[in-house]
């Protein structure tokens, strides 16, 4: 298997609870510092990934095992979006 390098999982105890909002705004400082950031979400959402992609200039992924299949989770997570230093996942 492929080293997925650092990551950062944003999750919360249920809906509502600010996961992408602290997602988001951590991806947007990230990437103001230079560093080169995507995200990767689980789940049927897609709007949120598009908070995702104006934050950090890069579309995010889907890594939900029930859309995509388990076998595809791990190469979808190891290159998001153009191999970016480090990943947020939004849980």
């Amino acid at each position: 298997m492929t080293a997925l390098g650092p990551r950062v999982v944003i999750a919360g105890v249920s809906s509502g609870v600010g996961k992408t909002t602290v997602a988001t705004g951590l991806l947007a400082a990230l990437a103001a510092r230079g560093t080169s950031v995507a995200a990767a979400k689980v789940g049927p959402d897609f709007i949120d990934p598009g908070y995702h992609a104006l934050a950090c200039g890069r579309p995010g992924r889907n890594v939900d095992p029930w859309l995509c299949g388990p076998a595809a989770v791990g190469p979808l997570a190891a290159v998001p979006a153009g191999g970016p230093t480090c990943s947020s996942s939004r849980a």
